[in-house]
Order: structure tokens, then C-alpha cells, then sequence
């Protein structure tokens, strides 16, 4: 029986690896414009404006994210923060920013200012509301 909990074990660490996703930037990766407001970061890009929706933990953002589409320079150390689309929904209206490709432990999901019809895939997610 310990055999078996030990293989068990080895087993399931050994597939949950192969599962996570490997996200890369893209060969023509989009930038977006970030300025810093009252209650986080704006993003932009193509007359579109992103404002914060909610953090994510790496189970949501495991979840939701989809592909890498482009990146941002952050405003503090000028480093690379990566843009990602959503799952099933426009990057026109949902992107996810994580700060790693290789590790997705945390990020946060912004929606385009003018979205008001929150989809029912993203109406469980605990909303990060900053006054």
C-alpha cells in the first residue's frame, strides 16, 4: 500500500508538470502604452484602454489565460510585463498581464473601459475593487 501512495504521488507531480502551459512572446509581439492613474495602471493599445478588474491567483490565471500577444514595460523597473489574451474572449475587451511566462503564479485580468456585459466564465472571480 505505501508503494502504491508513493507511486501515486510521483505520478500525479509528474503529470501536473506536463500540463502546465509554456507561454512564449510571439514574432511580432504588441506593445501596449502603460501610465500610471489613481487606483493602478491604465493599459493601452489601438485607442483601447484597459483598466484593472480583478487579481488572479495562479489557478485563475492557469485557467483563463490563453496565448502571450505582447508586453509593456513596467513603469517602476522597466522590465517586461507580458499581455495575455483570455480564453474564449476578445483581447479586445479582456487581457491577462503576468510579470513571468514560465512561472504563472500571478496576475492580474484588466477589461477594456467601455466592457459592461461581464461573460459568465469571469462572474466567479473574487473582483479587486480599488476606491
Amino acid at each position: 500500500m505505501k508503494k502504491f501512495i508513493i507511486f501515486f504521488m510521483i505520478l500525479s507531480l509528474s503529470l501536473s508538470g506536463c500540463t502546465r502551459k509554456q507561454l512564449s512572446l510571439p514574432q511580432n509581439p504588441i506593445e501596449f502604452s502603460a501610465q500610471q492613474i489613481n487606483n493602478g495602471v491604465l493599459l493601452s493599445w489601438n485607442n483601447q484602454e484597459y483598466e484593472l478588474y480583478s487579481l488572479l491567483d495562479a489557478k485563475g490565471l492557469s485557467d483563463l489565460t490563453y496565448e502571450c500577444i505582447g508586453f509593456y514595460n513596467d513603469l517602476v523597473y522597466n522590465e517586461p510585463v507580458y499581455i495575455c489574451s483570455v480564453n474564449n474572449l476578445s483581447m479586445n475587451e479582456w487581457i491577462i498581464e503576468t510579470p513571468s511566462l514560465e512561472h504563472l503564479h500571478e496576475g492580474t485580468l484588466y477589461k477594456e473601459k467601455n466592457v459592461s456585459n461581464i461573460p459568465t466564465s469571469l462572474k466567479d472571480i473574487d473582483r479587486i475593487v480599488i476606491e
